[in-house]
C-alpha cells in the first residue's frame, strides 16, 4: 500500500490466513488502524491518523524456496 508522496507498507500472508504488518518500530501486529483483525488488506482501516495508506498497490507471491534475481 502506499501514502502517495510520503511512504509505502507492506501486509504478509500468515500460514493462520491472517494478515500482519509491522507499523514503523513497534512490533509486527494482525490488527489494523481501527484495533480490527486484518482478513483482507485492501478493505483493512489504514489510516493511522499520522499517515494514511490510501492506495492499494496489489498482491506478490513469493515461493517457500524464495527468488533468485540476476544470473545463475
Amino acid at each position: 500500500v502506499v501514502a502517495p508522496g510520503k511512504d509505502y507498507h507492506w501486509y504478509r500472508l500468515g500460514d493462520d490466513c491472517m494478515w500482519t504488518h509491522k507499523p514503523g518500530t513497534t512490533a509486527a501486529t494482525n490488527v489494523d488502524a481501527s484495533n480490527s483483525p486484518i482478513t483482507n488488506p485492501e478493505t483493512a482501516n489504514r489510516n493511522s491518523g499520522q499517515i494514511n495508506y490510501t492506495d492499494f498497490c496489489g498482491y506478490f507471491y513469493v515461493p517457500v524456496g524464495g527468488i533468485r534475481i540476476g544470473t545463475p
